[in-house]
């Protein structure tokens, strides 16, 4: 009888392999009855590149983007007119904030007025 670990570790080889064949998700989803997560994960642990076209930005093009993104905290910018000019995703700026240490601007971060007067005064 084979443990739980070993299931899982025949499935992810099951899923690398249709992965490295060129299988989408959903084709994956269907032939194995596993979630996108699974996928994901083996994608990752494996790593086994998305097929070309299937990527929305290529290593060269994130990294490009990362460094804009940089400079534009750096002097100031939030990050929702970083995100707006780059759609960058709010995630990466945050990384990017603590990678290198860029400071948040907290007047920019106070919550709005809500225009209610305290009937106390």
């Amino acid at each position: 009888m084979t443990s739980p670990r070993d299931q899982r570790n025949q499935r992810d080889l099951k899923i690398a392999t249709l992965l490295r064949a060129g299988a989408t998700y959903a084709q994956v989803k269907e032939s194995l009855k596993t979630s996108d997560r699974a996928i994901s994960r083996v994608r990752r642990a494996h790593r086994i590149p998305l097929p070309p076209g299937r990527a929305r930005r290529t290593p060269a093009q994130r990294k490009k983007l990362e460094a804009q993104a940089v400079a534009m905290l750096l002097a100031g910018a939030s990050q929702r007119a970083t995100y707006a000019k780059l759609k960058v995703a709010p995630n990466t700026l945050t990384r990017l904030r603590k990678e290198h240490r860029i400071p948040v601007h907290r007047e920019r971060h106070r919550a709005p007025a809500t225009g209610r007067v305290d009937a106390a005064q």
